[in-house]
């Protein structure tokens, strides 16, 4: 390797590991955001059938969704500033390797914004879900909790909380996956990259 293919290389991994510590930073803060949030509690009874606990949850949705644009915001910006920054440094090879490298990046970015959409496009499933649960809930003025499971006076109530909590679970499982492959991902490549 000379020392133009090291310089580059150099560069690469400068610019690799800043954007990947921000991504890094800015991921672990929203996480903990949202677990300030509690969201988990939707699912307590004695949430569920409060009217001022759903009306305090509500808050909490609203609170959650303008996270979310903000960090989706941040996320554009952090894409657009990246490649920007890449495109530069691969600028500077030879023209027989620059197509294949920034092809191979642009590729590498394209999938990474159709897993962030992926995961916006759950996130908001999941919102909508949760609100159509305390829609419900606010409806179902009878609805009480026997200790194991909720009851209401109507079948289709009863139907109604069951979808809507069935895509709450599944929404939940894809969004746990997308994290799972995320979190490997970036693991693997904070080990490359020796942070």
């Amino acid at each position: 390797m000379d020392s133009n293919d090291q310089q580059y290389l150099d560069r690469v991994l400068e610019v690799t590991r800043r954007y990947v510590s921000t991504s890094v930073k800015m991921s672990n803060d929203m996480h903990e955001y949202q677990n300030s949030l509690e969201l988990e509690k939707i699912f307590d009874p004695s949430v569920l059938l409060n009217p001022v606990e759903r009306s305090q949850f509500r808050d909490k949705l609203k609170k959650l969704v303008a996270m979310f644009d903000g960090y989706k915001k941040y996320y554009q910006t952090y894409v657009v500033n990246l490649t920007r920054d890449m495109l530069v440094i691969h600028s500077e090879l030879p023209p027989e390797q620059q197509k294949e490298v920034t092809e191979r990046f642009m590729a590498s970015v394209q999938a990474r914004i159709s897993e962030q959409s992926c995961f916006y496009t759950l996130r908001q499933r999941w919102v909508d879900a949760v609100y159509a649960l305390l829609d419900l809930m606010d409806s179902s003025k009878d609805c009480y909790f026997d200790g194991q499971s909720y009851c209401f006076d109507k079948d289709t109530d009863i139907e109604r909380f069951n979808t809507i909590m069935q895509e709450i679970n599944d929404v939940s499982e894809m969004e746990q996956k997308i994290q799972q492959a995320r979190m490997e991902r970036v693991g693997k490549n904070m080990n490359i990259l020796g942070s």
